[in-house]
């Protein structure tokens, strides 16, 4: 069985990873550890980014406006 953190194990990003949750998110914690964990494993640092909305707990459902404005 796969598990994420066999996902994070890499020394080299070769592209920009966007970890996004909500801040009631039931995988809160999850998306914490895996943003935690790439970057331990991570060279450039700067490729990885982090987004938790406060006050949500489904990103998609309850602020996808708000969402989509923080990406343009």
């Amino acid at each position: 069985m796969c598990d994420w953190r066999d996902l994070c194990d890499v020394s080299v990003c070769s592209c920009p990873v966007l970890l996004m949750t909500g801040q009631r998110s039931a995988f809160n914690s999850a998306t914490r550890a895996m943003h935690q964990t790439i970057l331990r494993s991570c060279d450039d640092k700067a490729k990885v980014e982090f987004i938790e909305v406060a006050g949500v707990a489904n990103l998609l459902q309850e602020k996808v406006h708000s969402l989509l404005l923080s990406l343009f």
